[in-house]
Order: structure tokens, then C-alpha cells, then sequence
């Protein structure tokens, strides 16, 4: 027997971490893992080849995108789902997405990703003796507010 469903909500739900929200057009590029595994709804910038990527980057002007979330690969020894080294990764270089943000999130915000590890937060100053580098996603922006640890949706334009 089916269940049907009979209530709807006005809002979309909110996704998975890395998850594209496909309500809304996106531009997404296929780039090859470079320097190990790369996580799902990470930042990543120009790798040393053509069509390869790398986590993070040196500057705002070398990020590529947001790695997309993807079914089509297997977890590794971890059990971690990654996108392998040197193995095709779809990267969302314009559109909308969810993220899992350490610091929350206001809506409206400027996206700003930590240079080393690739990882989207919302401010670009953590408070620490040796703060840690950060970049702006040029473009990008939190689309829905929430508390530190919890998913938020980011449009990149």
C-alpha cells in the first residue's frame, strides 16, 4: 500500500550537506580531485592542470566553486563519501546549494571559505591568537539563517 501525501509546506525542506538545490538553475563543472580526497560542499580553486582542482586556494580569484554532492561514488576505507583523488568531481560554480556551517549563518551574509581546508563559514575572523586565512567566495551569499553546526542554503551568482 502507498503512502500518500496530503499536507505540503509553502518552503522547500532543507537538504544534505553539499546537496544542490535543483528548484532553481545551476551551472556545474567537472573537475578532477587533486592532492588527495575531496569532500562533498567544500571550496576549491585551480589545480596544477587543466580540469583539475584543489581544496581551498591562494586567492578569492583561483576559487572554482563548491563541490556537489553526489550518489555516483562509493565511500572510502573511512566511510567517509569523498570524492577520490584524481577521480571526476562535479563542482557548482553558479546556483544554489546547502551547506552544514561550523559558525552559523545570517541570512544575507557574505560565503567566505577557510583557505586550507575548503570549508564555508560566515565570518572571515575566528577570534584566535593566529587567525586563520580566509577567503570570499566571490558572489556568494547565505540564503537562510542558522545556528552554528546546523545546514543553510548558499546561492552563488
Amino acid at each position: 500500500m502507498s503512502v500518500t501525501q496530503d499536507t505540503f509546506g509553502q518552503y522547500a525542506g532543507i537538504g544534505f550537506h553539499g546537496q544542490q538545490n535543483t528548484d532553481y538553475p545551476s551551472w556545474i563543472s567537472s573537475q578532477h580531485a587533486e592532492g588527495g580526497a575531496i569532500p562533498f560542499g567544500v571550496a576549491v580553486s585551480f589545480g596544477t592542470a587543466d580540469h583539475q582542482a584543489v581544496i581551498g586556494g591562494a586567492a578569492s580569484a583561483d576559487l572554482i566553486g563548491v563541490t556537489v554532492r553526489t550518489q555516483a561514488v562509493e565511500n572510502n576505507a573511512a566511510g567517509e563519501s569523498v570524492y577520490a583523488e584524481d577521480k571526476a568531481m562535479s563542482v557548482m560554480e553558479k546556483g544554489r546549494m546547502f551547506v552544514t556551517v561550523s559558525d552559523g549563518a545570517t541570512r544575507g551574509g557574505q560565503v567566505y571559505v577557510i583557505q586550507a581546508t575548503g570549508e564555508l563559514v560566515s565570518s572571515a575572523n575566528d577570534g584566535a591568537a593566529t587567525p586563520v586565512a580566509y577567503l570570499a567566495l566571490a558572489g556568494a551569499r547565505f540564503l537562510r539563517s542558522c545556528a552554528a553546526g546546523e545546514v543553510s542554503e548558499i546561492e552563488i551568482k
